[in-house]
């Protein structure tokens, strides 16, 4: 028969090896992620345009392309375009034709 002080003493190597197990789980899944506060498929902003091949610069910036969107404009150095349907403020302070603009308050 095994005594009390045997049986505790074997279960000591069992629950060691059983939280190191644990522990490298933990930190291989951890470590695996990298950059902890940027998610997948982000990148950082400041090396992003300094990262790309002359092949892939070429095929964002083309010449002719008449709408430029934020990611062209910074990777290109070229202003980006104002969407066709952009209000301008002379546009703002007019009325539709056949609508009347609203009468002032009357005082009463």
């Amino acid at each position: 028969m095994v005594r009390k002080e045997e049986a505790s003493l074997n279960i000591i190597p069992i629950m060691l090896i059983i939280i190191l197990t644990v522990s490298i789980g933990v930190a291989s899944t951890l470590t695996g992620f990298g950059k902890l506060g940027i998610a997948q498929g982000q990148e950082d902003n400041s090396t992003s345009s300094s990262s790309l091949t002359p092949e892939q610069r070429a095929a964002i910036c083309e010449p002719g392309d008449k709408h430029v969107n934020t990611t062209e404009s910074r990777i290109c150095g070229i202003p980006k375009s104002q969407p066709s349907n952009a209000t301008t403020s002379s546009e703002e302070n007019t009325t539709p034709e056949g609508i009347a603009p609203p009468e002032p308050p009357s005082e009463g």
